[in-house]
């Protein structure tokens, strides 16, 4: 558990969240859930920056599968309204259309 606080405290300083734009907050929270995604982090101990309209719960509130789908949803998003931004995230991914 001291590593998992050590990690998350680490993403705090790496990946921190942006709430002063759209773009921002976007981008930041989608970066903040691929890091988190990628290290493994469990679902309750990741950030709650996005509530599921579907259920009403935090992100980290969410069964894996919700959390995919959320994550899923905000990095389509952020491909679809910001193409640069996510290109800086994902960049072997085809832009849309």
């Amino acid at each position: 558990m001291d590593n998992l606080a050590a990690v998350i405290e680490s993403l705090e300083r790496t990946c921190p969240l942006v709430p002063h734009t759209a773009a921002g907050r976007l981008y930041s929270a989608v970066r903040r859930m691929k890091m988190e995604k990628e290290l493994a982090i469990p679902i309750r101990h990741r950030a709650a920056s996005f509530v599921c309209a579907e259920t009403g719960k935090a992100a980290n509130e969410l069964s894996e599968a919700d959390w995919d789908d959320l994550y899923s949803w905000l990095s389509s998003r952020l491909q679809l309204r910001y193409p640069e931004l996510h290109t800086h995230l994902f960049p072997n991914v085809l832009e849309v259309e």
